[in-house]
């Protein structure tokens, strides 16, 4: 740690200490409390009075005297404190330094002629005790003359000291009740009440002995000097071991920091992750600490205790007012993360923050436009509106790139330059395409064409075709070509380059747009292999890429390798994600319907009540699992009563089944018909399941009222197509009405068929309702 790094590093941590320590003084103003014939008269508390601190804005006692101010430090002073009518009774309250307490701050004010009544009336009485006292001595002189102890001489001798003294004593009788016309009554304890009530009626023999009942007064202060003496030594010994505790902090801070660095060339990310929190929990006031910690956490997947730190890093730059570049950077992190978790709410409200940080810091970082796309998002998935967003992430963008210099250190980092990808608009994609080689030439320029901020750019070009040719397989090819001249510049820089594994990942789902199975899985299983390098086992982006493949073993018809391969990616979303969020919930989900396909169904069952459980807890925490949160509901009653149905036990499965039609028919009835396609499967598959029962005339009850469902889908149809599905329908009905219900189910079965055959394929309920037909056993017919 070089002196200037160590020298704002302490710093930071003596401003976040102080603010840290910050407090609210609390105090009050009255009139002092009085002591009349032995007796406290308590003082009342003044409203209205202004007290100025030094550095502070003024603040104004209220009803009961009472005020407070902030104190930005330990040590205060006051200028002033003031009220018409009223004085201080002590001005030196105004030349001392006060430290913060939790006792109040105490302000004594009186008119000035209470204080000149109290003064005179103090001065009266300590008039009238040196008048006693003078009567009493005079009286003594003059006995021990009438008993000869004393000489004519030795008797005017000691008349005129007795007179010089009582001169002196009246000389200080002004100051002495100066200082008692001051004393506030209700602030000494009952002792020095007394003493101080002695002291002024002249008793001053009992003050004495009440004073030395408490100790010889040498004793006292000899002893008061001993502790004051250990307590200086006790605060050296203490500055030395802090001292000490510093400099074995900044050491063991960079040994953990090489371990980190050790571990992390040697690509074991779990050891360098654990050296660079441990260097982060040494000193949580070190932002520098806790900012390198979090970033290389949030890289190795460890995304819960990453999200900790910028929560602290958030708290600790709010405490010390910090607002740079760095700090939009921790709020951007913090709403990623809960965006990652679909907590669409918290992810809107960082977003802004975030946004408004980089505008006050940087109007055309390259993030600014990032935040506003994320933030357009999350709300659209919360159903709001996220035009106005999309357009001004637009619109700073041409601005960064239209500048005449372009910021290469920042353009090759934007990760969704693509703020508006569903308009499929190629003069759109070819300006992005356009300023993205324009990035890329001045890096060459600059760099050379083998650096990883080539590659970089030469993905983002990828993703920008791969963007605007998603129907078109020539412009997804020319995708593929940028992706892979980025990951032959990566392989060339660094074989085990921490992005290799996401552009294989990349490139693989762009072949999954082209069919072709054997290269996406070869990329998939580079992908996976890469980040095991770089990131070990159970890195968080594993569990999608083995989710993937997983599907593809299914499709192929290996469910064994399905559900191991499911199991392992529900292993990584637990470690990385906790046990109970969206994306275990989706596993469960798959895992369940993958059970059931090859008949666990008790395993089926386990999956599918797991996965509901953590929906239901996903929803308590706003987190969505799905952009149609009825969907994995009915997803779930709907696995159920297949489960019960393939065990036999009809009253569940129909029951499950009816759990999934409520929940269709209500959405329908409040959503004027929006959801006919949902109402209309579950009506069908609850009427094919009466079917495989033989019990025709329930199953065709369902069949027709989702036919009904169905019918209003009619209008994309041609109409000769609407006309064969009506008249099979009604030739149906009347089969129906005349108990000939196995012909009934043959009309109903050739219009459903034409339902499916005439839609477009891209109506998702199509495939549900060809399932039901290819579950349908037509042997009930013969």
């Amino acid at each position: 740690m070089n002196d200037m790094k160590r020298l704002l590093w302490t710093a930071a941590c003596l401003l976040l200490v102080l603010s840290a320590s910050a407090q609210t003084q609390q105090g009050y103003v009255k009139t002092k409390g009085r002591l009349v014939n032995g007796s406290v008269v308590s003082g009342q508390r003044i409203a209205g009075v202004t007290v100025q601190v030094k550095g502070r804005n003024a603040v104004v006692s209220q009803q009961g005297g009472a005020f407070s101010f902030h104190v930005p430090s330990n040590k205060y002073s006051v200028q002033s404190v003031k009220k018409q009518g009223f004085v201080l009774s002590d001005p030196d309250v105004l030349s001392k330094q006060y430290s913060y307490s939790a006792n109040p701050l105490i302000f004594v004010m009186e008119t000035p002629s209470q204080q000149m009544e109290d003064k005179l009336a103090a001065e009266r009485k300590l008039r009238r005790t040196l008048s006693r006292q003078l009567q009493q001595r005079e009286d003594e002189i003059e006995k021990l003359k009438e008993q000869k102890e004393l000489t004519e001489e030795q008797y005017h001798k000691a008349l005129q000291d007795l007179y010089a003294e009582q001169e002196k004593s009246l000389n200080l009788v002004s100051q002495m009740a100066e200082r008692y016309s001051r004393v506030d009554f209700d602030q000494l304890d009952e002792f020095n009440r007394r003493i101080s009530d002695c002291i002024i009626e002249g008793r001053l023999a009992e003050a004495d002995s009440l004073i030395k009942s408490k100790g010889d007064l040498k004793d006292r202060i000899a002893v008061h000097n001993s502790h004051h003496e250990a307590n200086v030594q006790a605060r050296k010994r203490l500055e030395a071991s802090e001292a000490m505790e510093i400099k074995d902090l900044e050491d063991l801070a960079e040994d953990c920091y090489n371990q980190f660095m050790i571990h992390k060339l040697q690509h074991h990310p779990d050891s360098a992750a654990y050296y660079i929190e441990q260097r982060a929990l040494l000193d949580t006031t070190n932002i520098d600490w806790l900012y390198d910690a979090a970033c290389y956490l949030k890289e190795c997947g460890h995304l819960n205790k990453s999200h900790k730190l910028y929560l602290s890093l958030h708290r600790s730059s709010s405490t010390l007012q910090i607002d740079d570049k760095r700090y939009a950077e921790i709020l951007r992190n913090i709403a990623d993360y809960y965006f990652q978790f679909t907590d669409y709410s918290q992810a809107d409200t960082y977003y802004s923050y975030a946004i408004d940080a980089y505008k006050r810091v940087d109007s055309v970082n390259i993030n600014l436009p990032y935040c506003l796309n994320r933030l357009a998002w999350s709300k659209r998935f919360k159903g709001g509106n996220s035009r106005d967003a999309h357009l001004e992430a637009e619109r700073i963008i041409d601005r960064i790139y239209d500048s005449p210099q372009i910021d290469i250190n920042n353009i090759y980092k934007e990760r969704s330059l693509f703020v508006r990808l569903t308009q499929n608009n190629h003069d759109y994609y070819n300006k992005v395409i356009n300023y993205y080689q324009r990035a890329l030439n001045e890096i060459i320029k600059q760099r050379g064409d083998k650096n990883e901020n080539v590659a970089e750019i030469y993905i983002e070009i990828g993703k920008a075709f791969h963007a605007m040719g998603l129907l078109d397989n020539e412009i997804v090819l020319k995708s593929i070509e940028q992706y892979e001249k980025a990951l032959s510049i990566l392989q060339s820089v660094d074989s085990s380059h921490p992005l290799i594994g996401d552009l294989c990942s990349k490139i693989a789902f762009t072949y999954q747009f082209l069919n072709d199975t054997i290269q996406m899985v070869d990329y998939y299983k580079r992908a996976i292999d890469a980040w095991q390098d770089s990131y070990g086992e159970y890195f968080y982006k594993n569990a999608s890429v083995i989710e993937r493949l997983s599907q593809i073993q299914s499709l192929q018809g290996h469910h064994d390798l399905a559900i191991a391969g499911y199991e392992r990616a529900l292993d990584i979303c637990n470690l990385n994600y906790g046990n109970y969020s969206p994306q275990t919930a989706h596993i469960y989900a798959i895992l369940s319907e993958e059970c059931i396909k090859t008949d666990r169904l008790d395993k089926a069952l386990y999956y599918s009540e797991r996965g509901i459980e953590v929906f239901h807890r996903c929803q308590a925490k706003n987190m969505q699992v799905d952009n149609f949160p009825n969907d994995y509901i009915t997803g779930h009653y709907n696995r159920l009563a297949r489960i019960y149905d393939k065990k036999g036990d009809k009253t569940l499965a129909i029951s499950n089944y009816q759990h999934v039609l409520e929940i269709r028919e209500s959405e329908f009835l409040n959503n004027n018909g929006e959801t006919a396609q949902q109402t209309a499967i579950a009506n069908i598959s609850l009427g094919i399941f009466y079917i495989n029962y033989r019990e025709i005339k329930s199953a065709l009850d369902y069949l027709y009222k989702g036919m009904d469902r169905a019918i209003l889908l009619v209008g994309r149809m041609k109409n000769n197509q609407v006309d064969e599905i009506r008249l099979n329908i009604r030739e149906s009905k009347k089969c129906y009405k005349n108990n000939d219900l196995y012909l009934a189910l043959e009309y109903y079965v050739k219009a459903l068929g034409y339902v499916g055959n005439n839609l477009p394929e891209k109506d998702a309920y199509i495939s549900a309702i060809n399932d039901c037909l290819n579950n349908f056993s037509y042997e009930v017919l013969q």
